[in-house]
This record gives C-alpha cells, structure tokens and sequence, in this order.
C-alpha cells in the first residue's frame, strides 16, 4: 500500500485553527469529524487505520474544501503513544479543540483477560488521552484550548462486566474533573467530558437492552451544540442516563449486588 499520507506542517500553518479527533476512522469520531467538515472546521485526524483515515480525509477534502490531515497511531502500547505524542508536537500549536471519541472494549471483559489486554485497553482509553493533554497543554498556544472527552455509563457502578473497561473510564472521569478544577482555578483549558449510553455499534448490534439505542449522527450533534453554547462541564449522552445512573449510584448494595445486567 505504500507510506500513509503524514501531516504536512506547512498545510496545516496554512489551514489556522484545527480540531484534533484522537480515534476518527469509525463511529462516533468519524462522525464528529463529517459535522466538523460540513462547519468549515479544519482537522487533524488520528487513527490505527490509516487506510481508513486516508479515505475519510480525502472524502472530507473533496465534499466541504477543508484541510483535513492525518497520523495513523496505535493507542495500545506506550511505544505506540510515545511516537505519537512525537508525531503530535511539531502540530499542536494550531489546535482550536481536541476530541477523544475512544472506546476500546473487549467482550471477555469478565476478570479473563490478559495482562497484555488489560494494559491496551487502560492505553488506548485513559492513558493515552492524559498523556496527549498533558503535551498539549505544555504546547498549544491557544490559552482556551477545548478538549472533548467521551467516558460510558458502564463507569456509574463497578458490576460483572465490562471491568477494565469500566474502570478505565472512571479514570478518566476523575481525570475530567481534576482539568475542571485546574482549569476554574487557572484558566488555560476548557474541558468537557460526554458519559455516552448505549450507541449503535458492533457491541450493540442485535441485542436487547433496556433502553433505545442512540444514532451516533445524533450524539456528535448534540456534543458539537454542547460545546458551542454550554460552559465546560460533564453531560450525559442521551440527557436521561444522568438519572438512570444516579438511581443506579443511590440503590443499597444489598438491592444493587442482585441485579443482572
């Protein structure tokens, strides 16, 4: 297939102002980026697949005459991250926000996975993305640097499933609110963090849950109008999971410990 396409520093100066999707070639972050096309917003596209990623900046390019860059990284090792965050220096000064649609799960997620499996999924869903914040922040001259980060309802209450997954994400929701803090304090960054409920995906397909699946052209709509006219903070995607996973954080241990989902 030959080198993918790399970031050109020069087009990039060129373009000003880019947004960062870290995880743009499927489902959600891809459509985060076709919405942030379709509003004449340039992007830096981040992806393991760079065939796939070739494919969307050049369809982005050609429907909404925008730039729309790429770097192909694997997330799911620290020497995989280190060379991104290289590949990311040389571009970060010219970041306008930085959205982080990633959700790396696996379906034996049940206390049987791996010691290499548990470090890829810690990887690819916190680590990487307090790494990146962090050379960001050290970097971009942008003073209200936006950064978008999507955590799950599985991360509500600790259950028999989904358990690296799961705590990988209240990581990062602690991770949020420790940049909200830092940032009413000191300004600098303006965080938000998206708690997602159920999506169309392949981990949904099929099967029977309790409530309605969402259309991730819906979800990257309603965080793009978020980001646009709400102040920094955390939402939940659709709005009802915030009572539904309060109930869920509220049920005694003796009541929750029975419930089979």
């Amino acid at each position: 297939m030959g080198q993918p396409p790399t970031v050109s520093q020069r087009n990039v100066r060129k373009a000003g102002s880019v947004n960062l999707i870290v995880g743009a070639s499927g489902g959600l972050g891809r459509r985060l980026a076709e919405q942030l096309a379709q509003q004449k917003q340039n992007l830096l596209l981040v992806s393991s697949d760079a065939r796939d990623l070739c494919a969307l900046a050049t369809d982005l390019k050609i429907r909404f005459e925008v730039q729309a860059e790429i770097l192909e990284a694997n997330l799911s090792t620290r020497e995989g991250v280190d060379q991104f965050l290289d590949d990311l220096k040389a571009h970060s000064q010219q970041l306008n926000a930085a959205f982080f649609p990633l959700g790396y799960s696996l379906t034996a997620d049940q206390m049987d996975l791996t010691a290499q499996q548990i470090d890829a999924i810690f990887s690819v869903n916190l680590i990487s993305t307090i790494k990146t914040v962090q050379v960001l922040m050290a970097v971009s001259k942008n003073p209200t640097l936006t950064l978008a980060f999507f955590g799950s309802i599985a991360q509500s209450r600790g259950r028999n499933g989904n358990i690296v997954y799961a705590s990988a994400k209240r990581g990062l929701t602690s991770f949020f609110e420790s940049l909200k803090h830092r940032s009413f304090q000191k300004g600098q960054v303006r965080p938000y963090l998206f708690q997602i409920g159920y999506m169309e995906s392949q981990q949904t397909l099929g099967k029977k849950l309790l409530f309605p699946v969402s259309d991730p052209n819906g979800v990257a709509a309603t965080v793009l109008t978020k980001i646009k006219t709400k102040p920094p903070g955390e939402f939940y995607v659709p709005g009802f999971w915030r009572l539904f996973c309060s109930l869920l954080r509220a049920l005694p241990w003796s009541v929750y410990s029975r419930l089979k989902f």
